[in-house]
C-alpha cells in the first residue's frame, strides 16, 4: 500500500511539473504573440513613413522639373533682352553726331 501511495505521489508530482512546464510554454507563446504584434505594428509604421518619404521625393522631383523649366524660360528671356539691348545700342549709336 505504501508503494502505491509513493507511486501516486510521484505521478502527481510529475503531473504538476508537466502542468508547470505547459504553463511556461503557453506564457512563452503569449510573449511571442505580443512581440509579433509589436513587430507588425512597427512594420506598418515603417511602410507608412516610407510611403510618405516617397511622396515627398516625387514632389521634390516635380518641383525641380518645374524650376528647371522656369530657369530655361528666364534664360531665354534674358538672352532676348540682351539681343534687344544690343540692337537698341546700335540704333542709338547710329544717331550720334
Amino acid at each position: 500500500m505504501l508503494a502505491g501511495t509513493t507511486t501516486s505521489e510521484e505521478a502527481v508530482s510529475i503531473a504538476n511539473n508537466a502542468v508547470d512546464n505547459i504553463n511556461s510554454i503557453v506564457e512563452g507563446f503569449s510573449k511571442i504573440g505580443e512581440m509579433n504584434g509589436r513587430i507588425s505594428n512597427s512594420s506598418n509604421d515603417q511602410n507608412e513613413i516610407a510611403s510618405e518619404v516617397n511622396k515627398n521625393i516625387i514632389s521634390i522631383a516635380n518641383s525641380t522639373t518645374e524650376i528647371n523649366k522656369v530657369s530655361h524660360h528666364a534664360l531665354n528671356t534674358s538672352e532676348a533682352v540682351a539681343n534687344i539691348s544690343s540692337q537698341l545700342k546700335r540704333l542709338v549709336n547710329s544717331f550720334k553726331v
